[in-house]
């Protein structure tokens, strides 16, 4: 199949449909000359407004970062400013190579293609190079250096992402904090404050945090490291109160920013936006995962009994019916919500946020703070106007077997017991409460244990103790077993309830 030449105005057309290999002709501001950019990965879209390209340029790879539209002038020469100050700063960032352009002038040769002009920057490629991800400490750290060095440039970064920061492969094999070839991109969002003075304490600990907070929860409890090498560049003034106290106040921002993190999310989560597709109609609201809207969950949706009744059955209740069935190539968990009455279809249309709304939730709460669960991938409610009906929450298979069997089959082992300790800490580091800690709600895969069943689940500190008391009580009958749970749960700082 030949690679198809676009204009940018076809490429504005095209919207999300648009092909993952073309052409581009633009012009390279420095020279004014044509060149052709052939565009080899879509890193990221937003239509009719931005793309983001790895790309090839007269043999050599690069990254194209398209700014679309009336608007397209101006953020390009924010993007440009801001990679100037990261520059400035002596922070790592890939090397700006030059502007390019491409006025409004033909329509384009796709249906609907209107004249569209578009301003972009190509920047040097890293080809060894991938985003920072939040387990991994001694980059984080790394990330957190860079960070220091934007501020006391007296800059700051107002779009901070993990994605936003990369690591080169041969930084990957060092542990030490110090380690080499961490990257910072996007100079979209680097402002420089009025003064030009080096960012105060409190500006700078909260525009850390807010990096610090995309990580698991979990992961808090190498803030203090993370905090020593921020402070460390900036060249503050060290001694254990003055670190502890500064660790201390990280915690409490990361905390804050976590949490506006979570509700920012869980907005998008109910609406149409890049990661959701929502469609709300008087006869139903339908919202789906986009990167798992194929053909056959598609085709489900339309009208889920033709095929609901045909899956394995996992759990048949008045409430609610849950079965096993294969989308296509894939293996899912479907759970009805049954109308049992009218007067049941009543009480539900009357709750702000009924059981199933609250599972979809719930489960992208757990997916987005990285807590093994088996994510909803798509939420579908009939309605008639305010009335709600039957709803189905599909979600992701995590397999047949939970804890209560493998621990009647085989024990537990010390793998085992881990996982589900650490599970515990997450979900306390989160300050949730799951509401059902039964065995059978935790679900073994290769390699974790995973929670299901999240409709009870809420914030809740003081409920967490019961959590792992109803825990403890599916092994009453194996007192052995209780007691390595219990005694584990207390090495990790979570007292069981006296038995």
């Amino acid at each position: 199949m030949s690679v198809p030449y676009l204009s940018v105005s076809d490429i504005v057309a095209a919207g999300r449909q648009l092909p993952e290999e073309f052409f581009c002709r633009l012009t390279l501001a420095a020279a004014g000359a044509e060149i052709t950019v052939r565009c080899r990965e879509i890193l990221r879209l937003l239509p009719g407004r931005r793309l983001v390209a790895r790309a090839e340029m007269e043999g050599r790879s690069v990254v194209l970062k398209l700014f679309l539209g009336a608007e397209a002038a101006r953020y390009c020469r924010r993007e440009a400013r801001g990679c100037g100050l990261l520059a400035a700063a002596a922070v790592a960032t890939p090397a700006l190579l030059g502007r390019v352009s491409a006025p409004a002038s033909a329509a384009g040769s796709m249906p609907g293609a209107a004249a569209v002009s578009a301003e972009g920057l190509l920047f040097d490629y890293l080809s060894d190079a991938r985003p920072v991800t939040g387990d991994a400490q001694s980059a984080v750290i790394a990330a957190a250096a860079q960070l220091a060095r934007l501020h006391q440039a007296g800059c700051r970064h107002r779009d901070l992402h993990l994605d936003n920061f990369l690591l080169a492969a041969a930084a990957e094999a060092s542990e030490a904090p110090e380690a080499p070839g961490v990257f910072l991109i996007d100079g979209d969002g680097v402002r420089q404050t009025w003064s030009r003075r080096p960012l105060g304490r409190r500006a700078s600990v909260d525009n850390l945090a807010v990096l610090c907070a995309q990580r698991s929860p979990l992961a808090d409890a190498g803030l203090t490291e993370v905090y020593a090498a921020y402070a460390a560049e900036r060249g503050w003034r060290r001694s254990t109160g003055a670190d502890a106290a500064g660790a201390a106040a990280l915690s409490r921002a990361t905390g804050r920013q976590r949490r506006m993190r979570v509700r920012r999310y869980l907005q998008k989560a109910q609406r149409d936006c890049s990661d959701y597709r929502c469609v709300s109609t008087w006869r139903q609201y339908l919202i789906c995962v986009r990167g798992a809207a194929d053909e056959a969950l598609a085709a489900f949706l339309v009208d889920p009994e033709v095929v609901f009744g045909r899956g394995e059955m996992v759990k048949a209740g008045n409430s609610a019916t849950v079965v096993r069935l294969r989308l296509g190539a894939r293996s899912c968990i479907v759970k009805r919500y049954n109308r049992k009455t009218w007067w049941h279809a009543l009480r539900r249309s009357l709750q702000p946020t009924p059981r199933f709304r609250l599972a979809w939730l719930n489960g992208q709460w757990l997916h987005f703070l990285g807590i093994p669960t088996a994510r909803p991938l798509a939420l579908l409610e009939r309605r008639f106007g305010p009335l709600r009906g039957v709803a189905y929450l599909v979600m992701e298979d995590l397999g047949p077997v939970d804890l209560a069997a493998e621990v009647a089959a085989r024990g537990v082992s010390a793998e085992r017991l881990a996982q589900v300790v650490r599970l515990f800490q997450a979900l306390r580091a989160a300050q949730l409460r799951h509401g059902d800690t039964k065995a059978s709600n935790f679900i073994v895969t290769a390699g974790d244990v995973g929670l299901v069943d999240l409709d009870a689940m809420r914030t809740s500190v003081a409920g967490q103790a019961e959590d792992v008391r109803r825990f403890l009580a599916n092994f009453d009958d194996r007192p052995n077993i209780r007691a390595r749970f219990a005694t584990a749960f207390t090495a990790v700082g979570i007292d069981p309830p006296p038995s």
